[in-house]
């Protein structure tokens, strides 16, 4: 959770770079004719409107993240909730971003002078910035959820109950008393029934 408003603090400051560009970048001076390009400051004005209206984004995710609660325990598939939903709205910002940067170098480029190259080079070194910031809360998102996975692994490891075995052998055989208890009673059996002994003319004895 700190990594992203680590992350949400880079992009404001992207964003307040990419207003001071806008700033600087206003035409100096007027054209040959005397009256200013509506088109050029009206995409001026746009284009720093869209960035105020980002920043005021920016600090309601920060106001939101700025005195986290004591995690209770168990609510770990809510805060990763939360931080997949901060990481989002994150995204969605800086791809606002993006696109109102693609806007001012479209509006820098038209004026074609010393002035506009270098707020082009500066607006997109914010923009790399910012999508850094973007990358470091999908990194700690998926840290967010690692360690979730991690905590619900040994939770279901002890919840596994243990497999009963059979008494006797893998194949359902009773245990050695049983075959003793056989051979006994064969013994007693065999001493009841055996043949009387026969004298040399082959005749039993009566």
């Amino acid at each position: 959770m700190s990594e992203i408003a680590a992350s949400e603090r880079r992009l404001s400051a992207a964003l307040d770079r990419i207003d001071q560009i806008l700033e600087t970048g206003r035409p100096r001076s007027a054209p040959a004719d005397g009256a200013d390009d509506p088109g050029l400051r009206d995409a001026l004005e746009a284009a720093q409107s869209e960035n105020t209206r980002l920043k005021a984004e920016i600090a309601e995710l920060r106001k939101g993240n700025g005195a986290p609660a004591e995690p209770a325990p168990g609510d770990g598939e809510d805060r990763l909730v939360e931080a997949s939903e901060q990481a989002a709205r994150l995204a969605a910002a800086n791809d606002e971003l993006a696109a109102s940067n693609r806007a001012l170098i479209e509006t820098a480029a038209a004026q074609a002078d010393g002035d506009s190259v270098t707020a082009i080079r500066e607006a997109l070194e914010a923009e790399i910035e910012a999508l850094r910031a973007a990358r470091a809360a999908e990194i700690s998102n998926l840290g967010d959820i690692i360690i979730e996975l991690e905590r619900l692994l040994p939770e279901a490891d002890h919840g596994a109950a243990p497999v009963p075995e059979m008494a006797g052998d893998d194949a359902g055989v009773p245990e050695d008393g049983g075959d003793t208890e056989d051979r006994d009673r064969q013994g007693l059996f065999s001493g009841v029934y055996e043949d009387a002994p026969e004298d040399e003319t082959g005749v039993e004895d009566k």
